[in-house]
């Protein structure tokens, strides 16, 4: 309790000693504009940690897929001429994705429009 007055004791001392002066005209927008300066600061770090750790993740996530096949050994490839029952099986796939893709391109265009 004594540390806490000792503090209020020595504010009141220096707000004492304080000049009486009228604030600028333009103090409020001073201190917004440092304020707004400083969530942009902040902002920017934030976005910048979030890349730096998608790299990171990205990053360990292949080196632990090059270490496995250091360690397992590369599977042999083996590269097939395309057939007509080959693209009679992938069509489809192909079609449902492309219709996915412009449903959600339309979605995007609708929900997302202001932003």
């Amino acid at each position: 309790m004594n540390k806490k007055q000792n503090q209020q004791d020595r504010l009141a001392h220096l707000f004492r000693q304080m000049p009486d002066e009228e604030l600028r005209d333009t103090f409020c927008a001073d201190v917004m504009q440092t304020i707004l300066q400083a969530e942009q600061k902040r902002q920017r770090h934030k976005e910048r940690m979030e890349l730096l750790s998608i790299f990171l993740v990205s990053l360990m996530s292949v080196a632990a897929v090059v270490a496995l096949l250091v360690y397992k050994g590369f599977p042999a490839i083996e590269i097939t001429p395309v057939t007509a029952e080959t693209i009679r099986f992938y069509w489809p796939i192909g079609v449902v994705s492309l219709l996915l893709l412009l449903l959600d391109q339309g979605l995007r265009r609708v929900f997302y429009r202001d932003k």
